[in-house]
């Protein structure tokens, strides 16, 4: 996408969060992670931070095998991690087993 193009994604994505949660976005995850100069700039004249991740779960190529997104997060995770989880069936149902691993391994969750 051209600059303008993205410009007007971000602001109107991160207008209509903001009118739905109220409160002010201050972090933005390019779609897919992808991303170029210009997004970067956008985002910082918007006073947004780039959040990427380090540990994709394959949470949306394992639904038939949802166990292996726990494995794959488990086996991956490092202290400062990202993990990319999706609003997808499969996570939820791991969800709860893979906070519980992960704080078995003495991780914690903190918000950015």
């Amino acid at each position: 996408m051209n600059a303008d193009k993205q410009r007007k994604e971000i602001e109107t994505s991160k207008r209509e969060m903001e009118r739905i949660i109220g409160l002010p976005i201050q972090h933005f995850r390019p779609p897919f992670g992808q991303y170029n100069v210009d997004t970067l700039n956008i985002a910082a004249a918007m006073q947004l931070d780039v959040v990427l991740w380090d540990v994709p779960s394959y949470d949306w190529e394992l639904k038939k095998d949802p166990d292996k997104i726990v494995s794959n997060v488990v086996e991956n995770v490092e202290n400062g991690s990202i993990i990319l989880l999706h609003e997808l069936e499969q996570t939820l149902y791991v969800l709860p087993q893979l906070i519980k691993e992960l704080k078995r391994d003495g991780f914690s969750f903190r918000t950015l």
